[in-house]
């Protein structure tokens, strides 16, 4: 039952900071409730840390408009926000935004002036949360064409999403400006120097190779241990590059699970080798060809 605004906006005016702090933290606290808390909610909450609480849930529930009368309140833009009804980290309202998928909050952010810098934005908008793909690339899409990102941080998102296999992901990165011919360390699987067309290749993912080949990416560099993309594409239809994650432990304790262990290799042969060409290399026998061996 909902009390009438009458009843309920004098009876509002009585509670002090903590009660309305409390009610504006609930997370069943409803657009009405915020409504009629508008005369004394707003102006509070921009100078304490009831604003904190209620920001992190009319974020978590979408309230727009809402969150755009606590800025124009004054509420920091760069503010913080967390719950205490959960043990939750004190979080940039952007980060909040982006985590949750709250796509028209975080383009309401941004038009205010919110800092959109961090790596960890453009990573959190690729974790995958069922039923939130699309918001989730649409959000990455967002923050790239907002230009605020250096390029260190262009480069640790790429690597997620060549990592996840995001090839449409890894498109927006490249035409944002990233480098395709980066290079950076996996200590996860220890190697060192990689090119983003060597990691596709290692994880067999063609349409991630087609993107950065179209982006410029050179198939002739080398790794330091003189691996070339080539003869990592071929560890892995060969088998190779499984027995290179698992080692002698066995898949349950692969660092970095192949998602795919058979598939087609000659879209791969086609793709990373000229067609007047057709290297030795893949016709080698898999139980004498030594992949390590320098040239």
């Amino acid at each position: 039952m909902r009390l009438p605004a009458e009843i309920f906006i004098p009876v509002a005016k009585s509670f002090d900071e903590d009660s309305i702090g409390t009610l504006a933290s609930l997370r069943s606290t409803s657009r009405q409730l915020y409504e009629l808390l508008d005369p004394i909610l707003y102006k509070l909450a921009a100078r304490s840390i009831i604003g904190s609480h209620l920001a992190w849930n009319v974020i978590r529930n979408d309230h727009v408009s809402i969150l755009q009368k606590l800025l124009d309140n004054g509420f920091d833009v760069n503010g913080l926000c967390s719950t205490p009804l959960m043990n939750t980290p004190y979080l940039p309202l952007i980060r909040h935004a982006v985590t949750n998928r709250k796509v028209e909050v975080v383009k309401l952010l941004l038009k205010r002036g919110a800092k959109a810098s961090d790596p960890n934005l453009l990573i959190a908008a690729q974790s995958p949360i069922q039923n939130h793909e699309a918001a989730g690339r649409e959000i990455c899409q967002i923050l790239l064409k907002h230009g605020s990102f250096s390029a260190a941080a262009l480069h640790i998102s790429l690597e997620e999403a060549v990592r996840s296999g995001a090839h449409d992901i890894v498109r927006m990165h490249l035409g944002a400006g990233a480098d395709v011919q980066r290079r950076f360390n996996d200590f996860q699987i220890g190697f060192q120097d990689l090119t983003f067309l060597h990691k596709a290749a290692m994880l067999g993912n063609l349409e991630v190779c087609k993107v950065l080949i179209e982006y410029g990416a050179d198939i002739e560099l080398r790794i330091p241990i003189r691996h070339s993309v080539q003869q990592v594409a071929e560890m892995w239809t060969a088998g190779e590059m499984f027995q290179w994650y698992c080692g002698d432990t066995g898949p349950e304790l692969l660092p970095l699970a192949p998602t795919v262990t058979v598939f087609d290799p000659w879209p791969f042969y086609e793709l990373l080798f000229p067609k007047s060409s057709v290297p030795e290399l893949f016709f080698a026998d898999v139980n004498t060809y030594n992949p390590w061996a320098t040239e």
